[in-house]
């Protein structure tokens, strides 16, 4: 008998599961932008993390949806 409390674990729903990952990888690119103000004697470092990012959104948008969280077994 299954609960009424776990789809939702199994099913993130789109409104209350929080932000896709390409907005959050967005979000972070804003935020260590931001760094580069705050810090900038850390300006190699914070290019690194950068460009690391820039690779990481690349193969988001290049369609590798199956990452984003394993389907529970049915």
């Amino acid at each position: 008998m299954p609960s009424p409390q776990q789809p939702p674990q199994g099913a993130p729903s789109p409104q209350g599961g929080g932000a896709s990952p390409v907005v959050k990888l967005a979000m972070l690119s804003q935020l260590i932008q931001g760094l580069t103000q705050q810090f900038p004697q850390g300006q190699q470092g914070i290019q690194m993390m950068l460009k690391g990012l820039q690779m990481i959104q690349a193969s988001a948008s290049a369609g590798s949806a199956p990452q984003q969280a394993p389907a529970p077994p049915r």
